[in-house]
């Protein structure tokens, strides 16, 4: 079962100074985050607070166990023990008040530490200026564009147009705001990138497994910030318990171990997760909301490691590297960008994104979130190893929590609007050759030389340059 109450993602003995604790490294991490760091002092003293309470459980126990060995004594010898039977009941009602005051303290205690952020990494940039790593392929402008096959740049809604790829006005009649169809070549494209996507990770000796898209709530309120539930997740309603659609594979794996101890030797865990995502996607009114860059509901690769705490490090990068190399396939030019602290989410130590070239935008747009949430979530879902083998004594190792790692691998509709961008010429879309054998031909002619009208209620024309922003976006 899930416990919801003890659902904090830090360790607490990062706060206790008698056991080694550094709470100069605590407060630069909050400094880091924009968090406030008198939270810092307020969990020490709660803690102190609760662990005194526990102190006289303890010494209060340590009586009517002392008094109840005497009264065992004086029974065999048949002698009289009211008095002390009287201490005893009194201890016990001392007791039974102290307990309630106790579990009182544990949930002022376990309310501060739910909302501290994971531990800022070092090599996180402080502040909200995101880091540019590097940048990889040649980045089209329109400029740039005159001198090849394209002539003319156009945005990845025209373009969807124009293969007649999908159809906006009937899916926004049908599933309401920011829903469509996606139909012939632009159904094809993006099931051929799901598809190359999961042959891509299987081929790298992932386990390819497809989650539950329904979360019972109990196991959402640990994978996903409690902020997150009515600003991004939908709620089922009707069953017989309240349950979540999940917005990201990460979700449910995060919880596929949950309260297990896994043995050292199957770490590292690399799982390729693939799902139908869904989130509500509150923006402000027009933002991206030609074609299919931002929907309620879309299709995710995702890529998912479960590691020892040594290796976690390593893996984000190798993780990072495996999304690089996909996109290189497709020859999509990108930024990697070392995302700044105080746009990390809670779960995340680090974040890296890919960010893919937009020609009709003038700009990268995120395709890819990787990050390393160390233990983190392991600790709310009580994942851990430590032993050889299930069932071997363990006495002599230590059982740790194990890190977790998510990184997209391809958000298909996303993708398909980079993908299209790039791949445009004045007659229609060259198809990446990875993608040809699920497409079926290497090219897709234009249906119609010019797109027709903007979506409905889309506020933007699709070609029109989008203003630079730094929001989350969905894809986390």
């Amino acid at each position: 079962g899930f416990d919801i109450d003890h659902a904090m993602g830090v360790d607490i003995k990062r706060f206790r100074e008698y056991l080694g604790a550094d709470l100069k490294e605590v407060r630069e991490s909050f400094r880091a985050r924009g968090d406030d760091e008198n939270i810092v002092d307020s969990i020490v003293e709660a803690d102190e607070s609760w662990r005194k309470a526990i102190f006289e459980l303890e010494k209060i126990q340590s009586e009517v166990n002392h008094l109840g060995k005497q009264i065992g004594k004086l029974k065999k010898q048949k002698l009289e023990a009211k008095e002390l039977i009287s201490q005893v009941s009194a201890l016990k009602g001392k007791k039974k008040a102290l307990e309630s005051s106790t579990s009182q303290k544990r949930a002022e205690l376990d309310k501060l530490l739910n909302n501290v952020g994971n531990w800022v990494h070092k090599s996180v940039p402080v502040g909200t200026e995101n880091k540019q790593i590097r940048t990889w392929g040649k980045f089209t402008t329109q400029e740039t564009s005159k001198t090849t096959d394209t002539k003319k740049i156009r945005s990845h809604a025209e373009l969807l147009a124009m293969i007649d790829g999908f159809d906006p006005k009937r899916g926004c009649e049908v599933g309401g705001l920011r829903g469509y169809f996606l139909k012939g070549y632009g159904m094809l494209l993006n099931h051929a990138l799901q598809a190359y996507a999961i042959r891509f990770l299987v081929q790298r000796k992932y386990i390819p497994i497809q989650p539950p898209t329904m979360i019972r709530k109990s196991v959402m309120t640990k994978v996903a910030q409690l902020r997150t539930f009515d600003e991004d997740l939908y709620q089922v309603v009707g069953g017989k318990e309240d349950m979540y659609l999940a917005a990201t594979s990460e979700q449910p794996l995060c919880a596929l171990h949950a309260n297990e101890s896994l043995p050292s030797s199957e770490l590292p865990i690399y799982y390729c997760g693939h799902s139908t995502c869904f989130r509500k996607e509150l923006t402000s009114h027009g933002v991206d909301a030609s074609g299919v860059f931002r929907v309620h509901q879309f299709e995710k690769v995702e890529q998912f490691a479960v590691c020892s705490p040594d290796k976690s490090w390593e893996i984000l990068e190798q993780l990072l590297a495996t999304s690089e190399k996909f996109y290189q396939s497709l020859n999509i030019p990108y930024q990697i960008v070392n995302i700044a602290s105080k746009s990390l989410s809670k779960a995340a130590a680090k974040k890296y994104d890919l960010e893919g070239w937009f020609p009709s935008q003038g700009c990268c747009r995120e395709l890819v979130s990787c990050s390393n949430c160390t233990d983190y979530q392991s600790r709310a879902l009580q994942v851990r190893f430590g032993y050889a083998q299930m069932g071997m004594a363990h006495t002599s190792k230590r059982l740790q929590h194990v890190h977790m790692l998510n990184s997209t691998l391809c958000a298909s509709q996303r993708t398909l609007c980079c993908l299209l961008e790039n791949c445009q010429t004045s007659a229609g879309i060259r198809v990446p050759e990875p993608l040809v054998i699920y497409v079926g031909t290497s090219f897709i002619p234009f249906v119609h030389k010019e797109p027709p009208s903007a979506s409905p209620g889309s506020g933007n024309k699709g070609g029109k340059k989008k203003k630079k922003s730094r929001r989350k976006d969905a894809r986390d």
